[in-house]
């Protein structure tokens, strides 16, 4: 199973996995600082989704991304009480 996976190579830490830190960092502020730390998760998710049209060219990272834009977007939408 390691030879399958390829579990013998070292790590690479990669954008990817500073992008899935980020995204924990902006769930920790929107339970700690309320829905203004949201602003964050909209920055981060618009240049998240630009680097996957762009760089990475995968659709289902660019859907996920799209779907935290959403979200974010909602909750500033709560926070303005446009909702």
């Amino acid at each position: 199973m390691r030879k399958h996976f390829n579990l013998y190579a070292p790590y690479r830490f990669e954008l990817n996995d500073i992008i899935g830190c980020a995204n924990v960092l902006n769930t920790i502020l929107v339970i700690k600082y309320g829905l203004v730390a949201s602003w964050f998760g909209v920055l981060l998710s618009v240049f998240c989704v630009i680097d996957d049209i762009f760089e990475v060219r995968k659709i289902n990272l660019a859907v996920l991304h799209l779907s935290i834009l959403a979200l974010n977007i909602y909750f500033l939408l709560m926070l303005y009480n446009l909702v």
